[in-house]
């Protein structure tokens, strides 16, 4: 589900300061405006209390809000309801303790109407005349029931509201915060592709129709929208604050039945690669993957041709060949393209179903992966983990089959043992010395020379002009026994190892021979590999990002504005790296 806003709010035209609050919190899809009541300041101190006390609460409890969302069968749309409705109780006892522990903000309180959008729901909370509208297909739909004094008046009495004294037309009979205990609406509706949502105070519909309402969230731009309706209520007299909050569902939201969920997890359970998740997480991922059912033969990937994304097959079996030559197989479980994953990149291989029978395959491209590291960095961070130990694992099993390139990857230990080359000066320096006491040169070996080396062929050399040869030195005769016979022949002996404590500065330990070299190894990734998290790991994954005035955009939760302020209220403070 794609979902984008804009949100405003304006002081009005008589009003000196602002006790309207709205939220956003894209992650949680939450949308909520209060409208708050109360001297000194209470009003403001009330409606930004709740805004931020609902969702510390909702984000407590996110569980059950994603069990929801991914379909994993332990959470139905009647505990989502439970959790808001309990989430509002909460505010309202925040809210009420803090009025009475301040004889000044007694009696303090504020209206609130909530909208959580999960899978292809749309969940609603409401207490007070704060008000949600829904468009859908040019009609306008009042979601909500003002709890004013009005509204019951004309409900159980059959009074005109037009005939009621205007007096009591702000009277409202239910709020949060003035009372111990609140009564909530709550109640859920179905979102259909296009649905544009209004959340609006009193200081908005009161003084603008249902049917230029209607009108203005009929134009494609949000922001020019939000604009518009709190141009018409300031046009209007602009008696009251004015916060419109408008919300729009640009596609379908997922209809993903919890059986296919479940079956598209149970295929990504199977995968090796998957083992370190947990069924919602696997359910999660599941969100993101894309299925694609091929048939007897049908081609997947083309040799030399750029896909994009990690391919799982889920069932059958599909082949691997290259240049028309079936080189391996892929069976359910397994797993190919784990560096396309990232970007894309050109296929060695094509990947074809079986010519007897179909198979299924799922695929997660990058997009898929950069929603889950905004949405769901946990299991982003375990996905980018797997595959970069997978890819780890196949590096080790190349060094393997390539014994002879051995060299080129080199141990820690063999490595840290590699002496810097001298600088000039020191060269310089060294020509004055006599000869015995020349450092040898030893040229750090570039990768001909040590594929050379490796399969026991010499590259011959010359000596740097710099750095005069020196004529190696015979070693040392061996004692003559004191037996008439002559002594035998001495063979000289082999230079002997050394070690990092016998060099001089700008040697290096020799290259040991062939049969001793250290064989190429690869340890598997052992540090967790950081993620990108789009606010650090935003409290649980939820931070809020609270919707800026006129734009689409969001930012922090509003806090209450002082006495005499105009506009909008400010905000309430409310990889894988080689060893060295």
């Amino acid at each position: 589900m794609t979902v984008t806003f804009s949100a405003r709010t304006d002081v009005g035209k008589l009003r000196s300061n602002n006790e309207d609050n709205f939220l956003v919190d894209r992650k949680l899809k939450l949308y909520i405006v209060c409208d708050g009541m109360g001297g000194h300041q209470g009003g403001e101190i009330a409606s930004a209390t709740a805004v931020n006390v609902v969702r510390e609460t909702l984000l407590r409890r996110r569980d059950v809000i994603d069990g929801f969302e991914y379909a994993d069968g332990r959470y139905e749309e009647g505990d989502v309801l439970a959790l808001i409705e309990d989430a509002v109780h909460v505010a309202n006892q925040r809210v009420h303790e803090r009025g009475q522990s301040n004889p000044a903000q007694r009696g303090m309180g504020t209206t609130l109407s909530l909208l959580l959008l999960a899978r292809d729901r749309a969940f609603i909370a409401h207490v007070g005349d704060t008000r949600i509208y829904r468009r859908r297909g040019g009609e306008l739909t009042r979601l909500t029931d003002d709890h004013s004094l009005v509204n019951e008046m004309a409900r159980t009495m059959n009074v005109d509201a037009d005939s009621v004294d205007p007096r009591l037309k702000n009277a409202i009979t239910r709020a949060v915060g003035v009372h111990a205990v609140v009564e909530v609406d709550a109640r859920y509706a179905r979102v259909e592709p296009g649905d544009r949502f209004l959340l609006c105070s009193d200081g908005l519909h009161g003084l603008v129709t249902d049917e230029e309402i209607a009108f203005v969230l009929g134009q494609d731009d949000l922001v020019q929208a939000a604009d518009e309706l709190i141009d018409r209520a300031n046009a209007a007299g602009g008696r009251d604050n004015i916060t419109a909050l408008v919300v729009q569902v640009s596609d379908a939201p997922s209809r993903v039945s919890a059986e296919e969920r479940m079956m598209v997890a149970e295929a990504l359970r199977r995968a090796p690669l998957f083992q370190g998740l947990t069924d919602l997480e696997l359910r999660r991922l599941a969100t993101e993957t894309e299925q694609r059912r091929l048939g007897p033969g049908e081609r997947l990937v083309q040799q030399g041709q750029h896909h994009s994304g990690l391919i799982v097959v889920g069932a059958g079996a599909v082949e691997v060949s290259r240049g028309g030559t079936v080189v391996g197989l892929l069976e359910a479980g397994d797993v190919f393209g784990e560096d396309a994953l990232f970007d894309d990149t050109l296929s060695p291989v094509t990947l074809a179903a079986k010519e007897d029978a179909p198979a299924l395959v799922l695929g997660i491209r990058p997009a898929g992966l950069e929603t889950l590291r905004i949405e769901a960095p946990m299991v982003a961070l375990k996905l980018v983990t797997a595959v970069a130990r997978a890819l780890a694992h196949r590096v080790q099993d190349a060094a393997r089959l390539m014994p002879n390139l051995s060299p080129l990857f080199r141990s820690a230990e063999a490595s840290t043992r590699v002496m810097t080359r001298p600088r000039q000066a020191e060269r310089a320096k060294a020509e004055t010395l006599p000869a015995s006491f020349r450092p040898k040169a030893s040229p750090r070996p570039d990768t001909l020379t040590a594929m050379l080396a490796a399969t026991g062929l010499e590259e011959r050399r010359p000596m740097p002009p710099s750095v005069p040869a020196v004529a190696p030195q015979d070693p040392p005769a061996a004692a003559s026994p004191p037996a008439a016979a002559p002594a035998a022949p001495v063979t000289p002996r082999p230079a002997q190892s050394a070690t990092a404590e016998t060099l001089e500065d700008g040697e290096r330990v020799p290259d040991p021979p062939p049969s001793e070299r250290p064989v190429a190894t690869t340890r598997p990734l052992e540090r967790p590999v950081g993620t990108q998290t789009p606010a650090a790991p935003e409290g649980a994954e939820g931070a809020s990002d609270e919707a800026q005035p006129a734009s689409g955009g969001a930012a922090p939760p509003p806090i209450p504005r002082a006495p005499g302020a105009a506009g909008t209220p400010p905000p309430l403070p409310g990889g894988f790296e080689p060893e060295p």
